[in-house]
């Protein structure tokens, strides 16, 4: 069991340069014992002060020792829809990768439609466009309709990304009309 408080030290120290290594703070992690119950209670602390700087070492957590579990999932995707931070497309390359879960789909739906406040739009569209993703990664008739629907959606962009994964799962040649 390691601590918030431990988890945000050993990051800070690899960012600040004290440890040198990646592998070295994946090491003192696991040495310490890191769990999926430390990464959800991380989590959890992040979201109630809305500490960007701990939350974005929690993601650099999770992403050097590989704990991805949908026992967080929750958190994600409130995380997902809040303006307070910046990990938007850390979070939905995690549901993209790393967790397929059915349940996130109109979450995955609803951030796609937010204007984020301190992401510039080539940003925004690699975020929707990795939403998309996420939605077809489900493979669910729910996600499926859900994509279905976004490919009529007045936001072009919403449009393009999710009309192109549409196509993908029918089986349509998806680079006949790429201008579209």
């Amino acid at each position: 069991m390691i601590s918030v408080n431990e988890i945000n030290e050993l990051i800070g120290k690899y960012y600040s340069r004290e440890i040198a290594e990646k592998e070295e703070v994946k090491n003192m992690l696991i040495q310490k014992g890191i769990s999926v119950e430390d990464i959800v209670n991380a989590l959890n602390a992040a979201m109630q002060n809305k500490n960007y700087r701990e939350l974005s070492r929690i993601f650099f957590a999770i992403a050097l020792t590989r704990l991805y579990s949908p026992e967080y999932l929750s958190a994600l995707r409130k995380l997902l829809k809040e303006q307070w931070h910046k990990s938007h497309e850390e979070i939905m390359l995690i549901l993209q990768f790393d967790i397929y879960d059915p349940d996130c789909v109109d979450d995955v739906a609803e951030a796609m439609h937010i204007k984020f406040e301190d992401m510039f739009p080539e940003d925004l569209d690699a975020f929707i466009r990795k939403g998309a993703y996420v939605l077809a990664g489900i493979d669910t008739e729910y996600a499926k309709n859900k994509l279905e629907e976004l490919a009529n959606d007045e936001n072009p962009i919403i449009r393009k990304y999710c009309s192109y994964q549409v196509k993908k799962l029918r089986g349509e040649d998806v680079y006949e009309n790429e201008e579209e």
